[in-house]
């Protein structure tokens, strides 16, 4: 089994063009394995930017291209998600962080991994900031973790338990899905994503999205509330954290 590399974009093809785009061509990703979902109107010009990448018309919204996807693809199928913004996914060495070179090797391998301890995704660390994540107990988790969408693999499955329904904390959905469902979440505590958040495009600014977020945090504290508890930020917006569970099977 290999990979689709699924990456939705809206009004940021520049971006696109220098920074994922960039990045996997660096870590030796096969371009027909890269699939970009956008909008109608957008298509044409992406078409003309990328002639030899999979251009896919899509949903508009980021949680409608995000369910589309899931629906485009094929049950079984190995999917690795990346926002179009990815500079670099790096791990920490001993005194600064480290590049990942080969990412057609790091997720295959993720995938073996995957296999091995019955697993259906895999997600990185949240924050690209070397103090917090080298404050993690341990490189990798396996119990109820915040998967970030900037970069996640999974096996895609048919299965409406899995659409997700947050317009903004989708990401939080998602993650809370998979550990119910298989037990488990994968994430590596000591590998991150060189990328902005919030930035020019795609799904705006923060400040904008006040409505959907404390909708979100209603619907998310109403459906899991065994799963999250409240978290005010310092800039005002309403969150939630997820509570720091242990995977379901015990053996692991």
């Amino acid at each position: 089994m290999s990979y689709k590399i699924a990456i939705p974009s809206y009004n940021r093809l520049d971006i696109l063009l220098n920074k994922t785009m960039l990045t996997l061509i660096r870590g030796e990703i096969p371009k027909e394995s890269i699939y970009i979902f956008v909008v109608e109107e957008e298509y044409e010009k992406y078409k003309e930017a990328l002639p030899t990448i999979n251009i896919i018309i899509g949903e508009k919204g980021c949680v409608n291209q995000r369910n589309f996807i899931m629906n485009y693809f094929d049950e079984g199928d190995y999917i690795i998600s990346m926002d179009d913004d990815i500079e670099k996914v790096e791990y920490i060495g001993d005194d600064d962080f480290i590049t990942i070179e080969n990412l057609n090797d790091f997720f295959m391998y993720n995938l073996d991994f995957m296999k091995k301890i019955n697993a259906n995704i895999w997600g990185v660390y949240p924050v690209y900031n070397k103090l917090f994540m080298s404050k993690q107990k341990q490189p990798i988790s396996l119990g109820l973790n915040f998967l970030i969408g900037h970069l996640y693999g999974f096996i895609n499955r048919k299965d409406d338990n899995f659409k997700l329904n947050c317009k903004v904390m989708h990401d939080y959905e998602n993650s809370i899905i998979h550990y119910l469902k298989d037990g488990k979440v994968i994430r590596y505590n000591n590998i991150a994503c060189k990328t902005k958040m919030y930035g020019r495009g795609g799904i705006g600014n923060k400040n904008d999205r006040y409505e959907d977020m404390e909708q979100d945090v209603m619907f998310l504290m109403s459906k899991y509330p065994q799963y999250v508890k409240p978290k005010k930020k310092r800039d005002g917006m309403p969150h939630i954290v997820l509570k720091k569970l242990p995977p379901l099977d015990m053996e692991l």
